[in-house]
């Protein structure tokens, strides 16, 4: 079975768009909205917290899906790194593994090294972490730009 993956067309688009009315109006009525998203958004006192927190909501649930008993209780628990419970430690990592990896996104590349570091992060101290992950290539990097892979080390790791 072949998998195929979706590539858009590389912009700009050719023929050019051509704005009629109803794009417009759409166009328009996709500014306004945005622009209400933006004013509500600048009445969160506290934006980074309200991430952190949809953060592990969002751990929590994708775990729980894998079968992780845990609620989120444990999850904002202070004492969470002398927390025995296993399925705590997978959720913790899952939430962990999402801050390092925003975090990295400032320093590019967005290559090979961000995914095998963000996973070494998500197993460290979990269940089957002496299993080896499947080896990513070292040479493999997707050019977004232009839709293509590039036979092409990642700048910043060359091991």
């Amino acid at each position: 079975m072949a998998y195929q993956s979706f590539r858009p067309a590389p912009l700009p688009p050719v023929p050019d768009i051509e704005l009629n009315e109803t794009l417009v109006e759409k166009l328009v009525d996709a500014n306004r909205k945005i622009a209400v998203l933006e004013e509500l958004s600048c009445r969160i006192p506290n934006a980074d917290l309200s991430i952190s927190m949809y953060v592990r909501k969002e751990a929590l649930l994708s775990s729980q899906i894998e079968g992780t008993q845990c609620t989120l209780d444990d999850i904002l628990d202070p004492n969470r790194e002398e927390n025995t419970n296993k399925n705590v430690t997978d959720v913790v990592n899952y939430i962990l593994a999402t801050e390092f990896a925003i975090n990295r996104l400032n320093t590019p590349p967005l290559c090979n090294r961000l995914i095998r570091e963000t996973h070494a992060v998500l197993m460290e101290g979990v269940r089957g972490q002496e299993k080896k992950s499947r080896r990513i290539s070292l040479f493999a990097k997707l050019d977004w730009r232009r839709g293509k892979h590039h036979k092409k080390k990642c700048s910043i790791h060359s091991t």
